[in-house]
């Protein structure tokens, strides 16, 4: 099958959850015997060599809210590819891959691994509503009703207007053959015997939850357990607001950002 993935505003390679998830899923999808064609954003170096063919559709100025002004770069690439299926990751500013399936009469498939309804404090329900006429909303619904099928994690991000046979609940798996026991590497983080240290990896968004750990962690140590210790790993708008939670615990380490190639060993 022939697949053009459709992630502009993805840096690859990079340390975001979402440049790593890119890269696992398109070859993944090579390793299959697919033909797979990617539109993502130049990261950190030259794009990953191997099966998978990669094109730079970086949206303008770099901007991830400008995503969708790609549109006629995605639709010339899959008049050029002749894909069966076009996959979008999903972004509320996006839709030039389900635009772009349209128009080649292609399968749309929405990739969804953030919240498309509004979780509590979303900017995006705070727009709608100083707006009124709700066009976050409304753009969003059209990306469900235009798309084929969605998948995605946990269905529950979905809104309930999606008939359920439209929606693939899928866990997304785990790198084996980088993630295993016996990983070596650099470790930003030392470990005393007895101790019991949980890892949180990824980016720092609200509905990611890292805040609930240090909460956890406060507990547990409040009713005298000084064996449990939490690493944060990553970046993001919520890192902050985690800080200052964890004020005054001991234990509690925040790395910042780690190479992806460090973190099996971590």
């Amino acid at each position: 099958m022939r697949i053009l993935y459709a992630a502009p505003d993805q840096p690859i390679p990079g340390t975001q959850g979402g440049s790593v998830h890119v890269t696992s899923v398109a070859e993944g999808l090579a390793a299959r015997g697919h033909d797979v064609h990617v539109l993502a954003s130049p990261g950190e170096g030259a794009f990953p060599s191997g099966a998978v063919h990669w094109y730079d559709a970086r949206p303008p100025m770099g901007i991830q809210k400008f995503r969708l002004l790609r549109s006629a770069r995605v639709l010339t690439r899959a008049r050029t590819v002749q894909p069966d299926v076009i996959i979008e990751r999903y972004y509320n500013f996006g839709g030039e891959g389900l635009l772009a399936a349209s128009a080649v009469g292609a399968l749309a498939v929405l990739e969804v691994n953030a919240p498309i309804i509004d979780y509590a404090g979303s900017p995006k329900q705070w727009v709608d509503r100083a707006l009124v006429v709700q066009p976050m909303r409304r753009w969003r619904n059209w990306q469900c009703t235009h798309s084929d099928l969605i998948v995605t994690p946990l269905s529950d991000i979905v809104p309930e207007s999606v008939p359920h046979e439209r929606i693939l609940e899928i866990e997304w798996g785990a790198d084996t053959a980088r993630f295993h026991p016996s990983a070596a590497g650099v470790i930003p983080f030392h470990r005393e015997a007895g101790e019991i240290i949980v890892v949180f990896s990824g980016a720092f968004r609200a509905w990611h939850g890292a805040i609930h750990l240090v909460r956890a962690v406060a507990q547990l140590q409040s009713s005298g357990r000084r064996d449990i210790k939490a690493v944060f790993i990553g970046d993001g708008p919520e890192l902050e607001r985690v800080r200052r939670e964890a004020s005054g615990l001991t234990g509690v380490i925040f790395t910042g950002s780690l190479p992806h190639n460090q973190m099996p060993a971590c």
